[in-house]
């Protein structure tokens, strides 16, 4: 590995971040995305990056394991090459956990000798990278023709019949299997495990339901890692004749050694589209935005408070977007739903209040004719504006902001567009890339601009706990260098960490909250 340049160190001083770029190095892969930041004991950061291949790039071949000190500074490397390791397996999914200084590579593959799914766990210490594989549980399963329409909103995902999903902090993780491929019914068994790979729960999940018509939204695990939580929205014959609101209805289920308790609900005469879970201390809620025409247009964000023992609603709320919201997108207040927002991420305040935000997302095409009676469709990926809510412990509206931008992409997974956010303390963050000047807009407003890859400024935006925002460049496109991704920013605790990435040319950078 070739060091272009040394460490530099910057002060950001306004917003409160702490900004260090690692040395520019040569790497042996041109496609590599940041996938796990982990703390060792020893006070190592352990950065993964997967590295692709395939067609467009997209089929993961293996990983980068390598150890850096405070400064950024590359001590270890390791490849972890998967094709070369699982010869005769399909459909890997990987994740990585850190005990003290032993990385556990939490592996879920299909062998396909013994058709089965093998869980298993390579662990190995960092100093030397020698690892040892220790098989946990293997399943019979024969694979059907079609994929499982069974899906989890989870990073990770293998193939057609189970899945791996690793709650927030890493305590725990859950495997799923497909269990009933004939009828098609929805039919899943569930392995929860500790993080020490002690199986703490094994349940059957059965809904006299097609799978077309029930899906597993979420799953959440109880910080003591001993009981679930799985969000399901299903579609029955009498929801779908429903004159308003969703056609539709929800099913939350909590399970644990003593049993499963489940509890059917729905948004009334209202549209709630996607609701996502959110445990807070001895709190169950769920959250999402909420429409009063159809599917694709949002009014504002609806809120439930559920018993997360007994799942009894104790309250639900339907806050429509404010006035303010309204006057950041448009100018002045109107009355309009919004479309084509998808959810980005759930924070909490220190005061386990809650910040909900999303970004418009969508896709335009755009056909051009050729002189010799051919033609030609190219179709851009649009990331634009930033929305941000706040809500009270109690599920009122505290406030809600839009964030005026415009980026697109011929890529629809680009890594450089869109934006990771952070929540420190009663602050929030969004680290974005844009030109260097920022957009003026009527009434005081502005509008953050895409600028060309190269020519891309790192920005931060601050959202305080009154709604109140401000920003700062952070990283000019002189000083970094090279672009980085920043819809992969890897978060732990007060700092985000970020991949830059020209070609073989790679950077990290580590911006800390000082505040």
């Amino acid at each position: 590995m070739l060091l272009l340049c040394n460490t530099f160190i910057c002060q950001a001083q306004d917003l409160g971040l702490k900004t260090k770029l690692g040395p520019i190095f040569k790497d042996s892969k041109k496609n590599t995305r940041l996938s796990k930041v982990l703390e060792a004991a020893n006070g190592e950061i352990i950065v993964v990056r997967a590295y692709y291949g395939g067609m467009m790039a997209r089929s993961t071949k293996g990983y980068f394991i390598e150890c850096y000190g405070a400064n950024l500074e590359l001590k270890r490397e390791y490849d972890y090459n998967f094709e070369e390791v699982h010869k005769d397996s399909e459909d890997p999914t990987l994740d990585f956990l850190m005990d003290g200084n032993t990385l556990h590579i939490i592996e879920l593959l299909y062998d396909k000798a013994s058709e089965s799914y093998v869980f298993s766990a390579n662990s190995g210490d960092l100093t030397t990278f020698k690892f040892q594989r220790k098989e946990i549980l293997k399943l019979p399963f024969k694979k059907p023709k079609k994929p499982s329409l069974f899906s989890l909103s989870s990073s990770s995902s293998s193939g057609f019949g189970a899945r791996l999903f690793l709650n927030d902090d890493k305590s725990a993780f859950l495997i799923t299997v497909d269990i009933d491929q004939e009828k098609n019914l929805e039919s899943h068994q569930f392995y929860l495990f500790d993080k020490a790979l002690n199986l703490k729960l094994e349940h059957t999940f059965e809904r006299d339901i097609k799978e077309r018509d029930y899906k597993v939204s979420q799953f959440e695990i109880s910080k003591d890692g001993t009981t679930l939580y799985a969000l399901g929205r299903f579609f029955t014959p009498e929801s779908k004749r429903k004159e308003v609101g969703g056609k539709y209805g929800y099913e939350l289920s909590r399970i644990n050694s003593s049993g499963a308790v489940s509890k059917v609900f729905d948004s009334k005469n209202k549209y709630a589209a996607s609701l996502k879970t959110v445990l807070l201390d001895d709190k169950l809620v769920c959250v999402g935005f909420y429409s009063e025409k159809n599917d694709n247009r949002y009014k504002g964000i609806c809120y439930f408070d559920i018993d997360p023992t007994t799942l009894k609603i104790k309250a639900e709320k339907f806050n429509p977007f404010s006035e303010q919201f309204m006057i950041d997108k448009y100018g002045k207040v109107k009355d309009k739903e919004l479309r084509s927002l998808s959810f980005r991420g759930i924070t909490t305040t220190e005061n386990n209040e809650i910040i909900f935000n999303a970004e418009e997302d969508y896709s335009t095409s755009q056909t051009t004719f050729q002189a010799n009676g051919g033609s030609r469709t190219t179709t851009s990926y649009h990331k634009d504006d930033i929305i941000c809510i706040k809500l009270n412990t109690t599920g009122d509206l505290e406030w809600s902001r839009n964030i005026n931008k415009s980026e697109a992409s011929f890529d629809f997974k680009d890594p450089y567009a869109s934006y990771t956010s952070l929540t420190s303390s009663n602050n929030t963050y969004f680290f974005i890339n844009c030109g260097e000047k920022v957009k003026k807009l009527s009434k005081d407003r502005i509008k953050f601009v895409q600028a060309s890859r190269g020519k891309a400024n790192l920005n931060a935006i601050r959202i305080n706990q009154h709604g109140d925002f401000d920003f700062q460049e952070i990283i000019d496109d002189k000083d970094g260098e090279i672009p980085f991704m920043v819809s992969d920013g890897k978060k732990k605790k007060n700092a985000i960490y970020f991949l830059g990435a020209e070609g073989k040319k790679k950077r990290l950078l580590k911006i800390t909250i000082t505040e």
